[in-house]
């Protein structure tokens, strides 16, 4: 499968073109693709990435939102332009239907369904400039939400955001309240990270590793393929080995400073 390129940015095949990149002797073609302009570049992402059939009902809403919001702005700017004025030369009928009208009809929604995407989609948006990593733990099912309490965040005042993030993440304000004299109300950021973004990616890789298997029985069945496939898991256990070693390394240390017995004077 060649990598789909818009001038000299990939607009798919990220993973291979990284996979070959770490491996010299892989070889990857490209296939160059033609954009007005970046909506015209998310719009076919989207739309792209909503044909696979390992996403989540979270994935497919957010990039049927995003595709949306892409494709409304094409629109914009075609009418802008007059390309599309009442009177003039149209052969598509479609084209005369409101964005939303003809993505549902396509994709068999309710137009209801495809605005809701979008708000959807806008939510995360703003749920992770407040709180980077959140939009991965949604999309990723590490944190189970409705789209409901997703989209509520667009009508919430601004300084009520984290809080209702925090309830997103299972953390209720109560229970905060409860521990403020003890400790910080948010958690420290690295414990965010641990627990959220890292588990989340985690499950994206094996989510990743285990589709391309399942839609490429060669890469783990033909002996043309096996050793290229080893070449790839064993650069996985090699790094995963490397970060063990040192996690090891650091706690025991740790235990080493923390648990010398102390001197009759420091007794």
């Amino acid at each position: 499968m060649p990598i789909a390129v818009w001038g000299d940015i990939i607009v798919d095949g990220h993973n291979r073109y990284r996979i070959a990149r770490g491996y010299g002797d892989i070889p990857f073609s490209t296939t160059q693709l033609t954009f007005a302009n970046r909506h015209e570049a998310i719009a076919w992402i989207c739309k792209n990435q909503l044909g696979r059939r390992n996403l989540s009902d979270e994935q497919k809403a957010y990039l049927l939102g995003k595709r949306y919001s892409a494709e409304k702005q094409i629109e914009k700017q075609r009418d802008e332009i007059g390309r599309f004025a009442p009177g003039g030369q149209n052969d598509h009928p479609e084209e005369k239907l409101k964005t939303s009208e003809r993505i549902a009809k396509e994709i068999g929604k309710s137009e209801k369904h495809v605005r809701r995407a979008e708000q959807y989609a806008q939510a995360l948006d703003l749920a992770d400039s407040v709180c980077p990593g959140i939009k991965k733990d949604i999309l990723s099912g590490f944190i189970n939400t409705t789209n409901k309490d997703v989209i509520a965040l667009l009508k919430a005042d601004k300084e009520d955001l984290p809080d209702m993030i925090d309830e997103l993440r299972g953390i209720k304000k109560s229970d905060k309240d409860e521990m403020e004299e003890a400790k910080p109300s948010r958690r420290p950021i690295e414990e965010s990270i641990v627990d959220g973004s890292m588990i989340g990616l985690a499950n994206m890789f094996i989510d990743g590793i285990n589709n391309y298997l399942s839609r490429f029985p060669k890469l783990r069945l033909d002996p043309a393929y096996i050793p290229r496939t080893l070449a790839v898991v064993e650069a996985v256990r090699s790094y995963l080995n490397e970060v063990e070693k040192d996690l090891l390394d650091a706690l025991a240390e740790s235990n080493v400073n923390t648990d010398h017995p102390k001197s009759e004077q420091e007794s």
